[in-house]
């Protein structure tokens, strides 16, 4: 027999996984109407555009669900194998089903949406956000049209059981997550409309929150002992500000208008001006980067990965900056206005507990070491008194928005 065919034979000869058929009365049904409040991008089949006729995917998500339960399992597994082995139980793997199952029902696809890119004396606003769907005429590339006005009835069904963590993981993806495309930086958020909306929104006093914060972790306390995953961003111990209520539209401008001004260095009682560079002293070491260098000290890696440099007539530094392996390294800062019990909207800042910044970034094809200026070795650090990059958007948030930060724990 040819080798092809004998290996052809032995895959053929496999059997497939074993399939025990669970009885309704193992199961329990759950429905919530979601509204998207943002504008959403991606999801369809060109990317970054979202598709007219499903905005709305279950596979999406239900690999939303799947992340936010790992933030909160994590810290109750002891190594990142028993994190995956009771993710496979309940959500599956390729060797097995799960436990959940998701379907959306599409109550309105919205209409189509463009960027407004705001002024000069304003800066780019919300629009700050949407700046990978933006048109760009030297690359011939058009803008892509986002959707607002989206609404959907999301229905799960999963094992009792597992019935108060799916729950966790689900009060978890509405209160911080979203749809589609960049739910970090405000797009696609989402609020619950239906008469049971309070049980999935935050609590709008602080004394209730520090409850509600506890409970998300309630369902896993009985499986195991706390320990610490590396690798894995988790809600424990991570920091959660939030400002004063405002209409979904204002609160999005305000969080871009924040992102945008944090991003230049304008912060720490510096003036923000739009129009003036970067105070932060990434693009200045950028531009004197020798590929002999073997090591870089540069801040903003620490709120994600890949950084993209336009290029400027004046030249300077233009290019990438990616995770060692070219990877991305999601950003543990999310903002994006949220739905309170109380019925309001409110800019939000999560800055999710992870185990830190990659150790090696790859600068337009070279890979150096990373280090990650400290108190000191920073002027935007120096002027808000922050210990690190992350501390820097906690303590700037906490100006801008006049809020204290509150700690997320078990």
């Amino acid at each position: 027999m040819p080798r092809s065919m004998q290996k052809l034979h032995e895959i053929r000869a496999v059997p497939p996984p074993i399939w025990n058929e669970p009885t309704l009365s193992d199961y329990v049904d759950l429905s919530i109407q979601l509204d998207v409040i943002t504008p959403m991008y991606g999801g369809g089949p060109d990317a970054g555009e979202v598709d007219e006729i499903t905005p709305i995917r279950a596979s999406s998500i239900r690999g939303n669900l799947r992340f936010w339960w790992r933030t909160l399992c994590g810290p109750h597994c002891t190594d990142v194998q028993k994190l995956f082995e009771r993710e496979s139980e309940l959500w599956g793997s390729t060797a097995s089903g799960g436990k959940v199952s998701v379907r959306t029902e599409l109550k309105s696809a919205g209409v189509n949406c463009g960027i407004d890119r705001g002024n000069a004396a304003n800066g780019p606003m919300g629009a700050y956000f949407q700046f990978p769907f933006q048109a760009q005429q030297k690359l011939g590339i058009k803008e892509k049209p986002g959707r607002q006005g989206v609404s959907f009835v999301l229905h799960i069904r999963c094992t009792k059981d597992n019935y108060n963590e799916v729950c966790a993981a689900l009060r978890a993806w509405i209160a911080f997550g979203g749809v589609g495309a960049r739910t970090r930086r405000a797009l696609g958020a989402l609020q619950a409309v239906d008469a049971d909306a309070n049980n999935w929104r935050i609590p709008a006093e602080p004394g209730s929150r520090t409850q509600w914060f506890q409970d998300l972790f309630e369902p896993f306390r009985p499986r195991t002992a706390v320990g610490d995953v590396p690798g894995f961003a988790t809600l424990n111990n991570a920091v959660f500000l939030a400002g004063n209520a405002a209409d979904p539209i204002h609160t999005w401008n305000s969080l871009g208008k924040f992102w945008a001004r944090f991003r230049k260095g304008h912060i720490g009682g510096e003036e923000y001006i739009p129009m003036n560079g970067s105070y932060w002293s990434d693009y200045d070491v950028l531009g004197v980067f020798q590929s002999s260098d073997s090591y870089i000290s540069l801040s903003k890696p620490a709120l994600g990965l890949p950084i993209i440099y336009q290029k400027f007539a004046g030249g300077g530094f233009d290019g990438e900056v990616h995770a060692e392996a070219g990877t991305r390294f999601a950003s543990p800062v999310i903002l994006k206005p949220a739905a309170f019990a109380d019925g309001t909207i409110r800019p939000l800042c999560l800055v999710l507990f992870s185990s830190g910044t990659p150790e090696r970034v790859k600068i337009n094809g070279t890979i150096v070491d990373l280090h990650v200026p400290g108190p000191g070795e920073e002027q935007v650090l120096n002027n808000l008194r922050a210990i690190n990059p992350l501390d820097a958007v906690v303590k700037s948030f906490e100006q801008e928005f006049d809020c204290e930060r509150e700690v997320i724990a078990i």
